[in-house]
């Protein structure tokens, strides 16, 4: 399963990719945060 997450961000390093090539990492969540900040940059 994906999704967000309900915990604190900046911990990670955040991927981007094109025809669900990132759909082969393991990590398939993101802290909701995570998304905010890249959204207002």
């Amino acid at each position: 399963a994906g999704g967000l997450l309900d915990k604190e961000g900046g911990h990670r390093e955040l991927l981007v990719g094109k025809d669900d090539e990132l759909l082969a990492t393991e990590t398939k969540t993101v802290p909701r945060s995570d998304v905010a900040e890249v959204c207002i940059q």
